[in-house]
């Protein structure tokens, strides 16, 4: 199995390299929080 290195930590990358599903849920919060910081919540409640 690949090995996975973008958490910057090793536990982590660890857990990502061999959990497709903590994989998944991590991109998608991190997508989440990247248009949080962007203001794209905030365009779509007004």
């Amino acid at each position: 199995m690949p090995t996975i290195r973008i958490a910057q930590d090793a536990a982590a990358d660890e857990l990502l390299s061999r959990d497709p599903l903590a994989l998944l849920l991590g991109m998608l919060l991190d997508q989440h929080m990247h248009q949080r910081s962007n203001g794209e919540s905030d365009r779509r409640r007004a």
